[in-house]
């Protein structure tokens, strides 16, 4: 049973929602968490990859690892949970209805977090109801979640970090991703991101779309065009024999719940669609209402935890459970790390960090950061031992390289979640480079093999030979490759073909 009236109820459990019901129940407050799905965890629990951010964003640490910490954080502090739980509406006086399995229940609260998330946007096209065309994160769930691969050859369409990240990861499936389109003249997501699926082989096309789905029962293939000025080129159609399309076409906010308070709402392109309207402190114009996370406008799952916890903050405040001035500097605090956590600083510029390849040789390994656009992430400062990688504040600073402190252990290699971190000795020997790279494919190369070696955009440069696998505990599945390669081919060799391209054995 639960009781009819509550301080804080928060509605969605996953990193906003969680970070917002462990921070507010750290007051003292009785919090009540509810979600609809089975469990808790959100988005994250489907999420394998490395986070960006700092420490304190869990930077490094897979999203589903993640989640299961936040969920002990809510455990540990009793809070009250109920999930497989729909909120369906908000009455007056904050009064909660919610769908449970064994009937409806009302619940009054004292305030309201709204950490509802973001559904996924659909893409209308000829075709778009057949069987087999799916939103990228469906295609995650179904891989991630349940390990059933949505098909064996894969049109991705939309290049934002959903659609670069899930394509990675059905490759680290065993699928096909045939190639991403992008109707944008440039990638919505992380560049670090875009590098890792190119350098497997994977077309990127932007400026380019999707004009139908082809099949009788199922996709069977895909049309896709150029475009210009925002309409297909003609003569520039492409028929892609695929079995599966997925769209990661956007998010938009979960709003409904906050039109059912009184929230006010506003449109914002950039937010992802309609948002409520907010303060500084994520309080809505209805008292006691705060909004957190992708329902307050669509943005990174780190950000969604720092909202969380901004939140609760106010919330707490609005009750009355913390001092307004001790509140203030905790806003203050959580407010600045915000700023920061969105910044990005522009600056690709592959020609600036080909010139340190001229600094290396004849000092032994080195390391060379290949992470030329400034996002909120500094593993590989953290990872080093010897303080030879300086990123500094903001985390968004490019990272600087001392070659004088760096002795090319290796450690950025697996930590980097972007795997832009090399490390090279250009002094292996008379004619050959070795080249330590990260590599989360399956199957690992094993000592002794050959194999190709591609560069940036997934062209064959050369063929190397693998020296050494190495994985420990501390790298949480990232395999560090040192490959020997010609000398001369260094500067170009980023990775090591997908495994199903690899050389016999010479």
């Amino acid at each position: 049973m639960f009781p009819g009236i509550v301080d804080i109820a928060v509605v969605g459990g996953g990193p906003a929602g969680l970070v917002a019901a462990a921070t507010a129940a750290g007051f003292g407050a009785g919090v009540l968490l509810i979600d609809e799905n089975q469990a808790l965890g959100g988005q994250l629990t489907k999420q394998i990859h490395k986070f960006f951010g700092s420490r304190g964003h869990w930077a490094g640490v897979r999203g589903y690892k993640i989640a299961a910490r936040l969920v002990e954080a809510v455990q540990a502090a009793g809070i009250q949970v109920m999930t497989d739980a729909v909120a369906y509406g908000i009455f007056p006086d904050k009064v909660l209805g919610i769908a449970t399995p064994k009937g409806s229940v009302s619940v009054a609260a004292k305030a309201i977090i709204l950490a509802t998330g973001a559904n996924e946007k659909a893409l209308a096209f000829p075709g778009w109801t057949l069987p087999g065309v799916m939103t990228a994160g469906a295609a995650q769930t179904l891989a991630n979640i349940y390990r059933v691969l949505p098909g064996k050859r894969i049109l991705m369409v939309g290049a934002g970090n959903v659609g670069l990240i899930v394509s990675y990861q059905l490759l680290q499936g065993g699928a096909e991703v045939v190639a991403v389109v992008e109707a944008q003249p440039h990638i919505g997501g992380y560049e670090v991101h875009a590098a890792k699926i190119k350098s497997l082989g994977v077309p990127v096309l932007t400026s380019h779309t999707i004009l139908k789905a082809v099949g009788r029962e199922s996709v069977e293939g895909a049309v896709i065009a150029a475009l210009s000025s925002g309409l297909p080129v003609p003569g520039s159609e492409k028929m892609l024999e695929v079995d599966t399309i997925c769209l990661a076409v956007g998010l938009t906010p979960a709003y409904e719940l906050a039109a059912m308070a009184g929230c006010r709402l506003h449109f914002s392109r950039e937010a992802g669609g309609w948002v409520p309207e907010y303060d500084a402190t994520l309080e809505t114009g209805v008292p006691g209402v705060f909004v957190a996370g992708d329902a307050s406008g669509v943005e990174e799952a780190s950000t969604a935890m720092e909202e969380g916890k901004l939140a609760a903050v106010a919330a707490a405040k609005y009750l009355g459970l913390i001092a307004p001035a001790a509140a203030t500097g905790r806003i203050e605090a959580i407010t600045a790390g915000l700023a920061e956590l969105r910044g990005r600083n522009f600056s690709i510029n592959h020609k600036k960090n080909d010139r340190v390849w001229q600094k290396i040789g004849g000092r032994g390994p080195k390391v060379i950061v290949e992470c030329l656009e400034g996002i909120p992430c500094n593993p590989c400062e953290t990872a080093c031992p010897r303080g030879a990688i300086k990123v500094g504040r903001p985390i968004t600073n490019i990272p600087a390289v001392d070659l004088d402190k760096c002795n090319g252990c290796g450690r950025c290699v697996a930590a980097c979640p972007g795997q832009a971190c090399f490390v090279v000795n250009l002094d292996y020997a008379e004619d050959t480079a070795a080249i330590s790279l990260p590599w989360e494919m399956l199957p690992w190369p094993e000592q002794g093999q050959i194999v190709k070696m591609v560069d940036r955009e997934g062209r064959e440069v050369c063929t190397g030979r693998v020296l050494r696998v190495t994985n420990p505990s501390a790298n949480d599945r990232t395999a560090v490759v040192t490959v020997a390669v010609p000398k001369e081919m260094a500067p170009s060799a980023r990775r090591l073909a997908r495994q199903r391209q690899v050389v016999e054995v010479g």
